[in-house]
């Protein structure tokens, strides 16, 4: 296999990708805070934040900002903080 120095191919779960990646704009940091802000609901909730059945549906969701929080959770008293302040960081410009 003939590696080409050029290109350079990354595999990710697409519902981590964020925003401004999905309308294909520039991103800097707020696109790698967007994706460590849905690793950390996968790690809380134990699945991604945005699931749908297909890649097109997977970025509709995540430009709509269309997400289920978990009601029951492992530690209720970090779920109820946590609940409480979803709404407010989960914004996209």
């Amino acid at each position: 296999m003939e590696r080409n120095s050029n290109h350079r191919e990354i595999n990710i779960d697409r519902s981590y990708v964020a925003p401004e990646i999905v309308l294909t704009q520039m991103s800097g940091p707020s696109a790698d805070l967007w994706s460590y802000g849905c690793l950390i609901y996968q790690l809380f909730a134990g699945y991604p934040p945005f699931k749908a059945a297909d890649e097109e549906a997977i970025f509709q969701k995540i430009l709509t900002g269309e997400y289920d929080f978990p009601i029951v959770s492992p530690c209720p008293i970090i779920s109820s903080r946590i609940s409480r302040q979803m709404p407010k960081i989960s914004v996209s410009d």
